[in-house]
């Protein structure tokens, strides 16, 4: 370990990043002593942070090139952590994936979204689904579908969530989706299109 963010990835083949914001994030990789000075070709730097995939991106493209980004937000709780049983969502080429999957599984589960900056956007889609009302389901299905996410991978997502009892495909990867509220309350079923 080093007295800034250079020092500790200058001698590491692998580097994660998991912070709060994106400010910090940025200060962490491009700052005056970040990591970005001692990432080089042949580095793979995995950001675990929720920060959506628009700063995710804009970091990438400021290192040098050559370094392997992966994009692995989680969903979990510190106790969660603790028992390396996160949910995290993986944005990478095919490649890369298959580097960073042993580090990955050590934390919890892993499943590969898509492409670079898949796993940022689906964390901000399962936050957005994880609100306690259809329409912000609804809302998280639009988003998934605005950001060019996998539909198999967000109807996963969704029913391998809390939202399993309530929640689902009217067909398997269809292009509709209804929502079901639980038995016990009044609302309706909602279809979206997606």
């Amino acid at each position: 370990m080093g007295g800034s963010p250079a020092q500790a990835g200058a001698a590491a083949e692998f580097v994660i990043t998991m912070l709060s914001t994106p400010d910090a994030l940025q200060d962490v990789v491009l700052g005056e002593n970040g990591l970005a000075r001692a990432l080089g070709p042949g580095h793979v730097y995995i950001d675990m942070s929720t920060v959506g995939p628009d700063t995710i991106r804009s970091i990438a493209g400021q290192l040098l090139k050559g370094v392997a980004v992966v994009d692995a937000p989680v969903r979990g709780s510190v106790s969660v952590a603790t028992e390396g049983r996160l949910e995290i969502f993986v944005g990478a080429s095919d490649e890369d994936f298959e580097r960073v999957r042993p580090i990955l599984e050590s934390l919890g589960s892993v499943a590969r979204v898509g492409g670079f900056g898949a796993g940022a956007a689906m964390k901000l889609v399962a936050n957005l689904a994880l609100g306690t009302s259809i329409t912000a389901v609804g809302e998280a299905l639009g988003l998934a579908e605005g950001l060019g996410l996998d539909r198999a991978a967000v109807l996963n997502m969704l029913e391998g969530s809390p939202l399993a009892p309530w929640c689902g495909p009217s067909a398997p990867i269809s292009s509709r989706v209804t929502i079901r509220p639980l038995s016990n309350c009044a609302m309706p079923p909602r279809t979206f299109a997606w």
